[in-house]
Formats: C-alpha cells, sequence, structure tokens
C-alpha cells in the first residue's frame, strides 16, 4: 500500500482507539459493580450470596435491558438530530428517553415486587426467593437511576464527551466497594446492606451525569 494509505489506517485506528477505549472502559468497570457486590455476600454465607446472585441475574435481565434499549435507541435521533438545521429538538429527544426509562421503570418495579412468587414458580428456595425479592426492592431507586443515567449517557455519547461517563463509572465501583465493606462486613447489615450499598451506588451515577 502507498505511504497515504498507511497514514490513512493509522489514523483511523488512532480514531477507534480515542473512542473505543473509553467506553470499553466505560462497561469494564461497571460490570466490575456485580461481582464485587457478590464478593461481598460471599462472607455472608451460602443462602445470602445465592439470593444476591438470583437478585443480580433478575436486575441484569430486566433493568439492563430496558436501560441499554432506551441509551441505543435514542442515540440514532440525537446523532439525526445534531446533524441536522433543528439542533434544539436535542432536548426534546433527551426528554423523551427519560421519560422512557421512567416507563420502564414501573415494569422493573413490578418485576422486583413480585421477585420472589416469580423465582419460587421457577422451583427456587422459598427462602433464598424471599431474600432475592427483598434485595431487589432495596435496589429499587438504583433501577430507575441507572434507566434514567443511560438517557443521560446517550446524550453524552453522542456529542463525544466519553471521558466524563468513564470517571463516573470509577467512582461509582469505588463508593460501592467502600460502602460494601462499610456496611457488609463492618456494620453487619448483611444482604441488606449489600443492597443499600448497590444501590447508593447506581443512584449518584445520574446525579453526577447530569
Amino acid at each position: 500500500p502507498s505511504p497515504m494509505t498507511v497514514l490513512e489506517c493509522f489514523r483511523e485506528l488512532v480514531w477507534l482507539l480515542r473512542r473505543g477505549f473509553p467506553m470499553s472502559a466505560t462497561e469494564f468497570f461497571y460490570t466490575l459493580m456485580m461481582p464485587t457486590t457478590l464478593a461481598f455476600c460471599g462472607s455472608l454465607g451460602t443462602i445470602d450470596m445465592d439470593a444476591a446472585g438470583l437478585a443480580i441475574s433478575v436486575y441484569q435481565l430486566t433493568v439492563e435491558n430496558c436501560a441499554t434499549s432506551v441509551r441505543w435507541g435514542l442515540m440514532p435521533f440525537l446523532a439525526q438530530t445534531m446533524g441536522g438545521t433543528k439542533k434544539y429538538r436535542v432536548g426534546n429527544f433527551v426528554q423523551r428517553g427519560l421519560l422512557a426509562g421512567l416507563l420502564f421503570t414501573c415494569v422493573n418495579w413490578a418485576v422486583a415486587l413480585n421477585t420472589g412468587n416469580l423465582l419460587i414458580l421457577l422451583g427456587q428456595d422459598p427462602v433464598i426467593s424471599a431474600k432475592s425479592e427483598q434485595f431487589l426492592i432495596i435496589l429499587m431507586p438504583g433501577c430507575l437511576a441507572m434507566n434514567l443515567c443511560e438517557a443521560l449517557i446517550a446524550y453524552t455519547d453522542t456529542v463525544g464527551y466519553l471521558w466524563p461517563t468513564l470517571v463516573i463509572r470509577c467512582v461509582s465501583l469505588l463508593v460501592n466497594i467502600l460502602l460494601q465493606y462499610s456496611l457488609v462486613l463492618r456494620g453487619g447489615f448483611g444482604i441488606v446492606g449489600s443492597a443499600a450499598a448497590l444501590s447508593f451506588s447506581l443512584a449518584i451515577c445520574p446525579l453526577m451525569q447530569a
């Protein structure tokens, strides 16, 4: 290939790394929150760890899918609007994304409030199912936060502000580790403290993102 072609390939690679690294690192730090929570629940015994694992699985199956749908469904509209002449409509789309996240949260909360019965229906142990439902009920503010946060992230990703989201995820992970240590290991609050720590760590994300 000619030197110009090599230079163009190098520039494209640099661009991809510049865009891809912060987004990949952001998802990596967010994903670490769940195994970190389970690691602290491991000191509580098999039942509590199983309950937390089931609750987090339900959270990932429902809340994360809904929040991701809001984010990736919103981004094409934002990109198209920013590339057009009616840039003032960007705020309207962000508001609609927040509203969609709020509506999805109602569905997520309905699942959380009935998690115990659903797990028992699927053959899970009643004690573990009840603890999983308790975990998810405490996690309900975090569910709302994530649905709203993904709508805000759709905007910041579209305009190219990738590093602030990475910093927010890092801070959220550190807060979760600190609270898990304080409430679970030191405070003795058990699975309730673990759920509260995770919920608070998720709840601060949209506040910092805004």
